[in-house]
C-alpha cells in the first residue's frame, strides 16, 4: 500500500483551512490544495458532508469538519506532543482558539448594519480577550511552552489564528 492522497477543499481564503496547510507543511507532506471560487453560500450547500467546509478527502473517503481534519492530521504526523497531556493541552488550545473565532459568521451575515456590528464584537471583544489569555500562556516558564513546542498542533493553531487576525 503506497502513501495518502489527500485533497484538502476549501475558499480561497486563509480561515479554517490555513491550520490544516499549516500542518501539512510542518509534516512536509504532499496534498492537493483545491481553492473554491465563488460564492460562499452557493458553494457551502454542494455535496458535502454538512454542508461545510473545509473537507480533506483521503484516498476518496471525505472527512469533514477542521477540527476533526486537523485532529486526525495531527495525530497522524505525531504533532500532538509526546504525552496524553500535552495531546489535551493541545486540544484546549485549539478549541479556545476555534470558539473565539466566530468569523464564518461576520462572513455570512447579509445586513450591512449587523455585520458590522458582529465585526466589532470579534475584533474589539473576543480577539482581545483570547489573545490576551494566550500571550499569558506563551509569555510562561518552558513547561507550559512545551504544549507548542516542538511544533504541534497547538502552535500551529495560534500561529494560523495569530496571522488571520492582523
Amino acid at each position: 500500500m503506497g502513501e495518502d492522497k489527500y485533497k484538502l477543499i476549501y475558499f480561497n481564503v486563509m480561515a479554517r483551512a490555513e491550520p490544516i496547510r499549516l500542518i501539512f507543511a510542518a509534516a512536509g507532506v504532499q496534498y492537493e490544495d483545491y481553492r473554491l471560487e465563488g460564492d460562499i453560500g452557493t458553494l457551502r450547500k454542494q455535496n458535502y458532508p454538512w454542508g461545510k467546509l473545509p473537507v480533506l478527502e483521503i484516498n476518496g473517503e471525505v472527512l469533514a469538519e477542521s477540527t476533526a481534519i486537523c485532529r486526525y492530521l495531527a495525530s497522524k504526523f505525531s504533532l500532538v506532543g509526546s504525552t496524553d497531556l500535552e495531546a489535551a493541552k493541545c486540544d484546549e488550545y485549539v478549541m479556545q482558539l476555534w470558539i473565539a473565532d466566530p468569523l464564518e459568521i461576520v462572513l455570512l451575515e447579509s445586513d450591512a448594519a449587523k455585520k458590522e456590528e458582529l465585526k466589532n464584537i470579534l475584533l474589539n471583544v473576543q480577539v482581545p480577550f483570547y489573545y490576551s489569555k494566550f500571550e499569558k500562556i506563551v509569555s510562561k516558564p518552558a513547561k507550559v511552552i512545551t504544549y507548542l513546542e516542538p511544533i504541534t498542533l497547538g502552535g500551529l493553531a495560534y500561529c494560523s489564528h495569530s496571522k488571520l487576525h492582523r
